[in-house]
């Protein structure tokens, strides 16, 4: 099942008459990729499993085997900027996700593309590939056709996520590097201004204590002065 806006992209498609029989009665794998965002106004604060109650609640159960989740550690720069549009990271919960009978799967499948928070393509073909490998392994099909082709591509791909994940990890150091440095000048800037006001504060602060303690004052004898009239 391809992933997309609930609402708008995943459930037309299964309300099309017999789509959602179809894929019940087939006997291949069926999988749901999770949102790793929700959708401002249409998914608010829904978690991975009240994406999948949704979906069962208008096709019923029997449609998917195994969810894909993301567990990717995004980069928060971009996560706020979401957040500012309303959205957030879609949370998994696993435990619920299960008690409706599907097998959860979870991996580092998140990439920024064009500042914007995407699956990896090449991740979830990989995670795909590895499903079908394994149902093939499963049915004791080592040797047949389909199962040679899917590892040979496995392992020319797992030399490629290889480098993706290492361009990852370079993206996300220099955003911590990018984000720790503006910090230390805030900091910085702050201590700066400090130390080199800090008497001339001190100074105005024990000013205005004093003022307000000559009024205090001020007052306090005005009063006496008054009760002193009135005795004369």
């Amino acid at each position: 099942m391809d992933l997309g806006s609930l609402y708008t992209n995943v459930l037309p498609n299964l309300l099309v008459k017999n789509v959602a029989k179809t894929i019940k009665e087939s006997k291949a794998i069926k999988l749901y990729i999770s949102n790793i965002m929700t959708e401002p106004g249409q998914t608010d604060n829904y978690t991975i499993s009240d994406h999948i109650k949704v979906i069962h609640s208008h096709v019923g159960r029997g449609i998917i085997d195994y969810c894909l989740a993301d567990t990717a550690d995004l980069i928060p720069e971009y996560v706020r900027k979401y957040n500012m549009e309303g959205s957030d990271v879609v949370e998994l919960d696993s435990s619920k996700v299960t008690s409706q009978g599907i097998k959860v799967i979870k991996r580092d499948l998140a990439c920024i593309e064009s500042g914007a928070i995407r699956h990896n393509s090449d991740k979830v073909a990989k995670v795909i590939m590895e499903l079908i490998g394994n149902e093939l392994k499963f049915k004791d099909l080592q040797n047949d056709t389909e199962y040679l082709l899917i590892e040979s591509v496995l392992k020319s791909q797992n030399k490629y996520i290889a480098k993706l994940e290492k361009q990852s990890k370079k993206q996300k150091e220099v955003a911590k590097r990018a984000t720790d440095k503006v910090k230390h000048d805030k900091k910085r800037a702050k201590s700066k201004f400090a130390t080199k006001y800090q008497e001339r504060v001190k100074s105005i602060q024990n000013a205005d204590t004093q003022t307000l303690e000559n009024r205090k004052r001020a007052e306090e004898i005005a009063k006496m002065e008054a009760k002193l009239k009135k005795k004369n």
